[in-house]
């Protein structure tokens, strides 16, 4: 193979346009792997600074900085931006600087494309982060977007759907090219089980992406025609059903749990054995691993629903199903711990890095078996514990693996050795106090503390409190990367072209730095129209799964029949809803008003007597008061406690935003159904509404 590998174009750096139109047009990949990681980075430190803000508000009992609703806001923004802005940004950049290198290719499929890919985050992301100024602040109802809690806010949720879909169409774009690059352009004698598993596990990756995110789009724009088109996918009130909205998000969710950490995967691939001076033990085994676990993603999205009311049928089905991912994965950390036995170690910071993942990410593994258990998970649903297990994946997992390949590829991009010193001590706090910052939320999750929640009971206290130092230091420890970085950028030690001793590859053979080397090999036969039919046929098949998304609507209908799934729940709801006029139950209504509060908010007069199963439309009032326009929100509470589980409410205001002008009077109704499960003895409910104002007035 040796013979067959010359590069058709010289090693040598080409003159490159300066100024920031080099930037907005160009289409050289490397530049382009560089614009996404710039935009990782900024995204990091929005998302991040958000991060601080939650430990700071959990640091202790009781309201701190933020109100409830701004801190359901901050929640939700964290988990979209650290997803969708931060994590496959980061993969993205990987993919565009290593993938043409890797495989000998002058660039990528589709350059012009690429350029356009990349240009359509800043504009998601800027949607996505300036949702936080419009009125009644940015998105509150979690990064999932369940409705009906998402159907009910005010603009912010149109953009931030908005900006999904141009995420969604800017990962589409970028696996296209991604795909069509690794099967059209490898050079001559590299077929595919001659290929760097990095390469191997974004290949994958790449069609991972094309099948899913044509999903989510369908989901949010299902979401959106619900919110603004009266149509009613997810509306109960019109015959929909919004757990159908979570079995179509999780048919995404799972297989993008695997987006966010096969590239991890094949970049610690890459980093052990360089470090072990060993190739990677059981490359075959790998291989096949990574595929299996991309196939299982799609058959197991179940398990983040064990209790919504499935079958016990269904149930244990996705259990098995899921437990059955632990072999493939399995396979990867014996084949990891493999390569590193008698090799030649060495412990760069890289390899630090990687190390640690193999350790940390097999406990958030570890953790995801235990949430695999159905018994298990009815318990820990919601709670920290969650919360645990996927920052151990996607932190010690996703981010830790970037850290790696930073610290091992960063020589190649720059022409400069990284400055060591700071590197491990930018590994040894960062390793330390993320485990002060997510190993204590596994007790605080097995004690019962609910996610998502600004204040807690006291006994969560020193838990938290020893959590957010943790989150403190760790946040604070990021600045050493940026040091280490902008070092290396600006200069420092040469490095050579292959930087590493036991490093193996074709990107190790140009010259470092390597921004505007070019190693081009002669393509064995394949050309622009091969490049284009392949594209097209991965259009197709984005558009068909997003036809999927929309036929998942009727499937699930289907599915509901085949499983028993809610058919208990709707014989029940309709035995409760017939009116029983054996009996009534005087329904008290209550308004309560904030101290201070500039509106009026009132309740009927006179209690209401109802007989269970009857339908009952009652009506509140509200006034503002002031000169300025008024955003709230009404929470309802019950007394007897127990009798909210009998409340089914067909329509409410406290479903949606309430917006008044200056000084303007509306009625707000509420139509309900008291069902007859209501026990015999609870003669008198009371419902009651406290409202609340949004973010400032404006």
């Amino acid at each position: 193979m040796e013979a067959n590998l010359a590069p058709s174009l010289p090693d040598e750096h080409h003159a490159a346009p300066t100024g920031v139109w080099r930037w907005l047009t160009t289409t050289n990949h490397k530049d382009i792997g560089t614009l996404y990681f710039w935009f990782a980075a900024t995204m990091f430190l929005i998302g991040g600074l958000m991060a601080m803000l939650i430990r700071a508000e959990l640091f202790q009992p009781g309201l701190q900085l933020v109100q409830p609703e701004v801190f359901n806001q901050l929640t939700t923004m964290h988990g979209l931006i650290m997803i969708f802005g931060v994590i496959m940004p980061a993969f993205t950049a990987f993919a565009n600087w290593q993938v043409p290198l890797m495989i000998g290719a002058p660039d990528m499929a589709f350059p012009r494309m690429n350029n356009w890919s990349f240009w359509l985050l800043p504009v998601a992301g800027v949607f996505l982060v300036g949702s936080l100024f419009l009125p009644g602040g940015a998105v509150a109802g979690g990064w999932t977007m369940y409705p009906p809690l998402f159907m009910q806010g005010g603009i912010s949720y149109d953009l931030t759907i908005f900006a999904i879909h141009i995420m969604g169409a800017s990962s589409i774009m970028g696996s296209i090219n991604i795909a069509t690059t690794i099967l059209n352009m490898r050079a001559p004698g590299m077929t595919l089980m001659k290929m760097p598993l990095f390469v191997w596990t974004w290949l994958i990756t790449a069609f991972l992406l094309i099948a899913v995110m044509p999903v989510l789009a369908g989901a949010v724009t299902m979401l959106l025609t619900d919110r603004n088109f009266g149509t009613h996918f997810f509306d109960a009130a019109g015959g929909g059903d919004p757990v159908m909205f979570q079995h179509v998000f999780w048919f995404f969710g799972h297989p993008e749990v695997y987006i966010l950490i096969l590239p991890a995967f094949g970049i610690i691939s890459s980093v052990i054995p360089t470090f072990s001076r060993k190739p990677l033990f059981g490359y075959a085994s790998m291989v096949y691993a990574t595929a299996s676990i991309a196939i299982l993603s799609f058959l197991v999205w179940g398990h983040h629903m064990f209790t919504v009311g499935m079958p016990a049928a269904a149930q244990l089905y996705f259990m098995y199903a899921t437990l059955l991912i632990a072999v493939p994965t399995g396979v990867k950390v014996f084949n990891w711990v493999a390569t590193m036995w008698r090799g030649s170690l060495t412990f760069e910071t890289a390899m630090l890095f990687a190390v640690a993942f193999v350790c940390l990410f097999t406990i958030g593994g570890f953790s995801g078996l235990v949430l695999a258990m159905v018994p298990v998970d009815i318990q820990l649903q919601d709670t920290y514990y969650v919360v645990a297990h996927f920052h151990y994946v996607l932190v010690t997992g996703a981010l830790f693996s970037i850290y790696a390949g930073l610290y091992y590829w960063l020589p190649k991009w720059t022409g400069h050795r990284v400055n060591e010193t700071w590197g491990r001590w930018h590994f040894w706090l960062s390793a330390v106090s993320v485990n002060v910052l997510f190993f204590p939320m596994h007790f605080l999750g097995l004690a019962g503390m609910p996610r998502r929640i600004p204040d807690y009971a006291l006994q969560f206290a020193d838990f938290n409190r020893v959590a957010s130092l943790g989150g403190f230091i760790f946040g604070a420890s990021q600045i050493l990367l940026l040091i280490v970085i902008l070092k290396c950028i600006r200069g420092g030690v040469k490095a050579e072209a292959r930087a590493w001793e036991g490093a193996e590859g074709l990107e190790w053979t140009v010259a470092s730095p390597a921004l505007h080397a070019r190693l081009g090999y002669e393509q064995s036969g394949m050309s622009a129209a091969d490049n284009q039919r392949t594209s097209r046929r991965l259009v197709v098949l984005a558009l068909a799964m997003f036809a999927f998304g929309f036929a998942l609507v009727p499937l699930y209908d289907v599915f509901c029949d085949l499983t028993g799934l809610n058919r208990d729940a709707a014989q029940a709801l309709a035995n409760n809803t017939q009116v029983d006029a054996s009996r009534k139950v005087r329904i008290e209504l209550v308004a309560n008003v904030q101290d201070g509060a500039l509106w009026r908010f009132a309740a009927p007069n006179l209690p209401v007597d109802v007989h269970p199963g009857e339908l009952v439309q009652v009506e509140y009032e509200l006034e503002n008061l002031s000169d300025r326009p008024l955003i709230g929100r009404a929470v309802p509470s019950y007394a007897p406690l127990a009798a909210a589980a009998h409340f089914k409410k067909i329509d409410c205001f406290c479903f949606r935003e309430q917006r008044l002008a200056p000084h303007e009077k509306i009625r707000l109704p509420v139509l309900f159904v008291l069902d007859r499960g209501v026990a015999r003895d609870m003669k008198v409910v009371t419902l009651s509404y406290t409202f609340f104002a949004l973010g400032k007035r404006t």
